[in-house]
């Protein structure tokens, strides 16, 4: 496999487990808030357990949609990577972290249109940006570490 293709993977798989993590937290959430999964003809739940059906639920959901999600994203961020490379001076926050963003945007916002075809579509947009947000967010600490490790290198290497 090509290293492009493996990226590309692992990307897909970070976001399907995030968003996994989002979705058993929320199922534990709709459990005890017990909220009511169908409304039948008088039938009440009467315990947790039978509310328990949200985590498998919600648990599916949100992986098949951060799965989705990573996956139009990686694919998203390998084109703008080969296509616009950002030239090193201006290598500001905006060209840091705006073709991230604005992939993220766009993989939320084609969710949503292959699943609805109204205005919640923005809703799905911006799904995708807060995803994007805190790929930023782990990106940038991953650079940080980097910049860290190469300086106490060059440091070691001066002594």
């Amino acid at each position: 496999m090509s290293s492009l293709l493996k990226t590309i993977l692992r990307t897909a798989l970070r976001w399907g487990a995030v968003w996994a993590v989002v979705g058993l937290v929320s199922g534990i959430a709709l459990m005890f808030g017990k909220a009511e999964f169908m409304a039948e003809s008088g039938a009440k739940p009467v315990g947790v357990g039978e509310h328990a059906f949200w985590i498998p639920v919600m648990l599916g959901i949100t992986i098949v949609f951060g799965l989705a999600l990573g996956l139009i994203f990686a694919c998203l961020m390998a084109a703008v990577q080969a296509w616009w490379i950002p030239a090193q001076a201006s290598a500001g926050p905006l060209a840091t972290y705006g073709p991230r963003l604005l992939c993220g945007t766009i993989a939320g916002g084609a969710i949503g249109l292959m699943l609805v075809r109204d205005s919640t579509v923005l809703t799905f947009a911006a799904l995708g940006l807060i995803s994007a947000v805190v790929s930023c967010a782990v990106h940038g600490i991953g650079i940080r570490r980097q910049k860290i490790a190469a300086g106490a290198q060059r440091q070691t290497l001066h002594s």
